[in-house]
């Protein structure tokens, strides 16, 4: 594997933060990923690193079996079965040995998680225990974006009835009484909004804190909730 070191000018606070995602667990500030306009974060186990997004290619959750654990579990439980045939003398030693010899094994060949960074020369493996719910749809916003890269996050569409659209160029505002479905703006070209309806198009970064982004099987959606303001949105042509 070639060796590969990062750009020394990224810094390790990443700003303004764009996405975040916790890796084990809710609000476990040692072990989160974060995402930025140029760059992605992973503090892992209270250790920080920092991605340039110019060299980033995706991210994954990948299975790893535990190298170590499974080499030198199989090593020890193999001597200590050998030498049970050669002596007696120290059987239940051996026969102890063998057993944690054997526990290494399993645990190594079960493995765990793994955050991967997929970078232009190597990648970088994260092990996690467990992961966090939220943990898989960053990773769908994440390569989304990293896709795009230098480019900007595509535009999207939410669906709003004529009088919703008249009532938020008059009051300045409009609450949405519950999440409403958004599509990209490409699909909303190809798409009739229906009678009486139009598509506003926003910034997903704009309206950042109000978004909900969630899978459908290997789909990445969007629902936007509260209030939309009428600087945020556009008419589509």
């Amino acid at each position: 594997m070639e060796t590969y070191q990062q750009p020394a000018n990224i810094q390790e606070r990443v700003s303004p933060l764009m996405a975040r995602a916790y890796l084990i667990r809710q609000g476990d500030a040692e072990n989160q990923a974060m995402l930025s306009e140029n760059s992605l974060q992973i503090k892992h186990r209270g250790k920080s690193r920092a991605f340039s997004l110019q060299y980033v290619q995706r991210l994954a959750l990948e299975h790893r079996k535990l190298w170590l654990p499974l080499i030198g579990g199989g090593i020890v439980a193999s001597l200590c079965l050998l030498a049970l045939l050669h002596t007696f003398t120290m059987p239940y030693r051996l026969l102890t040995g063998a057993a944690i010899g054997l526990l290494g094994v399993w645990w190594g060949y079960r493995g765990s998680m793994a955050l991967v960074v997929y970078e232009q020369r190597h990648h970088s493996d994260f092990l996690i225990a467990r992961t966090e719910a939220s943990l898989p749809v960053f990773i769908a916003f994440a390569n989304r974006y990293i896709r795009r890269y230098p480019q900007p996050l595509e535009q999207y569409c939410v669906r709003l009835s004529l009088e919703e659209w008249q009532q938020l160029n008059l009051q300045g505002s409009l609450a949405l009484n519950k999440p409403r479905l958004c599509v990209q703006q490409e699909a909303a070209l190809r798409q009739d909004p229906g009678p009486d309806a139009i598509w506003a198009v926003f910034s997903p970064l704009q309206l950042a804190n109000r978004l909900q982004w969630s899978l459908q099987g290997q789909e990445l959606v969007v629902h936007v909730k509260g209030s939309l303001h009428v600087q945020e949105l556009l008419l589509q042509p």
